[in-house]
Protein backbone atom coordinates (compact mmCIF):
# COMPACT_ATOMS: atom_id res chain seq x y z
CA UNK A 1 0.00 0.00 0.00
CA UNK A 2 1.33 3.44 -0.92
CA UNK A 3 1.18 5.49 2.28
CA UNK A 4 1.94 8.68 0.37
CA UNK A 5 -1.13 8.13 -1.82
CA UNK A 6 -3.33 7.37 1.18
CA UNK A 7 -2.10 10.51 2.95
CA UNK A 8 -2.83 12.61 -0.13
CA UNK A 9 -6.32 11.12 -0.45
CA UNK A 10 -7.06 11.82 3.21
CA UNK A 11 -5.81 15.39 2.90
CA UNK A 12 -7.94 15.97 -0.20
CA UNK A 13 -10.99 14.49 1.53
CA UNK A 14 -10.44 16.93 4.40
CA UNK A 15 -10.20 19.81 1.92
CA UNK A 16 -13.45 18.73 0.26
CA UNK A 17 -15.14 18.66 3.66
CA UNK A 18 -13.81 22.17 4.39
CA UNK A 19 -15.18 23.41 1.09
CA UNK A 20 -18.59 21.84 1.80
CA UNK A 21 -18.64 23.37 5.30
CA UNK A 22 -17.85 26.79 3.85
CA UNK A 23 -20.64 26.43 1.29
CA UNK A 24 -23.13 25.25 3.93
CA UNK A 25 -22.16 27.99 6.38
CA UNK A 26 -23.54 30.80 4.25
CA UNK A 27 -20.42 32.81 5.09
CA UNK A 28 -18.19 34.42 2.53
CA UNK A 29 -14.89 32.67 1.89
CA UNK A 30 -13.12 35.50 3.71
CA UNK A 31 -15.32 35.24 6.81
CA UNK A 32 -15.21 31.43 6.87
CA UNK A 33 -11.41 31.40 6.53
CA UNK A 34 -11.04 33.90 9.38
CA UNK A 35 -13.30 31.76 11.59
CA UNK A 36 -11.37 28.57 10.74
CA UNK A 37 -7.84 29.94 10.89
CA UNK A 38 -6.74 29.51 7.28
CA UNK A 39 -5.84 32.12 4.71
CA UNK A 40 -7.97 32.74 1.65
CA UNK A 41 -4.91 31.97 -0.45
CA UNK A 42 -4.68 28.50 1.13
CA UNK A 43 -8.43 27.93 0.70
CA UNK A 44 -8.33 28.80 -3.00
CA UNK A 45 -5.13 26.81 -3.57
CA UNK A 46 -6.80 23.72 -2.10
CA UNK A 47 -9.89 24.29 -4.21
CA UNK A 48 -7.71 24.58 -7.32
CA UNK A 49 -5.94 21.29 -6.51
CA UNK A 50 -9.30 19.53 -6.01
CA UNK A 51 -10.67 20.89 -9.29
CA UNK A 52 -7.55 19.81 -11.20
CA UNK A 53 -7.80 16.34 -9.67
CA UNK A 54 -11.49 16.11 -10.62
CA UNK A 55 -10.71 17.17 -14.21
CA UNK A 56 -7.90 14.65 -14.39
CA UNK A 57 -10.21 11.86 -13.19
CA UNK A 58 -12.89 12.90 -15.68
CA UNK A 59 -10.35 12.76 -18.51
CA UNK A 60 -9.24 9.29 -17.45
CA UNK A 61 -12.84 8.06 -17.34
CA UNK A 62 -13.71 9.56 -20.73
CA UNK A 63 -10.60 7.98 -22.27
CA UNK A 64 -11.57 4.58 -20.84
CA UNK A 65 -15.07 4.79 -22.29
CA UNK A 66 -13.79 6.05 -25.66
CA UNK A 67 -11.70 2.95 -26.23
CA UNK A 68 -14.12 0.11 -26.75
CA UNK A 69 -12.61 -3.26 -27.38
CA UNK A 70 -13.59 -5.07 -30.51
CA UNK A 71 -15.85 -8.02 -29.83
CA UNK A 72 -14.04 -11.32 -29.82
CA UNK A 73 -15.51 -14.47 -31.24
CA UNK A 74 -14.59 -17.97 -30.21
CA UNK A 75 -15.42 -21.10 -32.14
CA UNK A 76 -17.67 -23.23 -30.01
CA UNK A 77 -18.07 -26.92 -30.54
CA UNK A 78 -21.71 -27.96 -30.27
CA UNK A 79 -22.73 -31.32 -28.94
CA UNK A 80 -24.72 -33.64 -31.15
CA UNK A 81 -27.88 -32.34 -29.49
CA UNK A 82 -27.95 -29.31 -31.80
CA UNK A 83 -30.76 -29.91 -34.17
CA UNK A 84 -30.75 -29.32 -37.90
CA UNK A 85 -32.97 -26.27 -37.58
CA UNK A 86 -30.07 -24.07 -36.50
CA UNK A 87 -29.39 -22.06 -33.38
CA UNK A 88 -32.08 -20.77 -31.04
CA UNK A 89 -31.23 -18.13 -28.41
CA UNK A 90 -33.75 -17.30 -25.69
CA UNK A 91 -33.38 -14.07 -23.75
CA UNK A 92 -35.70 -12.58 -21.14
CA UNK A 93 -38.16 -11.09 -23.59
CA UNK A 94 -36.91 -12.26 -26.97
CA UNK A 95 -36.06 -15.34 -28.93
CA UNK A 96 -33.61 -15.40 -31.83
CA UNK A 97 -33.36 -18.22 -34.34
CA UNK A 98 -30.49 -18.55 -36.79
CA UNK A 99 -30.86 -21.03 -39.61
CA UNK A 100 -28.06 -23.55 -40.22
CA UNK A 101 -27.36 -22.09 -43.66
CA UNK A 102 -26.86 -18.53 -42.30
CA UNK A 103 -23.61 -16.94 -43.37
CA UNK A 104 -20.85 -16.31 -40.85
CA UNK A 105 -21.31 -12.58 -41.40
CA UNK A 106 -25.03 -12.81 -40.62
CA UNK A 107 -24.33 -14.72 -37.39
CA UNK A 108 -21.65 -12.19 -36.46
CA UNK A 109 -24.07 -9.27 -37.02
CA UNK A 110 -26.74 -10.92 -34.85
CA UNK A 111 -24.26 -11.58 -32.03
CA UNK A 112 -22.93 -8.02 -32.18
CA UNK A 113 -26.47 -6.67 -32.01
CA UNK A 114 -27.11 -8.80 -28.92
CA UNK A 115 -23.86 -7.72 -27.31
CA UNK A 116 -24.65 -4.01 -27.76
CA UNK A 117 -28.34 -4.20 -26.84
Amino acid sequence: MDTQLVATQMRHRSWMEDYARQQDSGLTVKAWCQENGITQKTFYYRLKVLREEACSLMNLESNKSAVKPEPEFVRVGFPNAVNASGIRIKLDSAEISISPDASNEHVRMVLEAIAHA
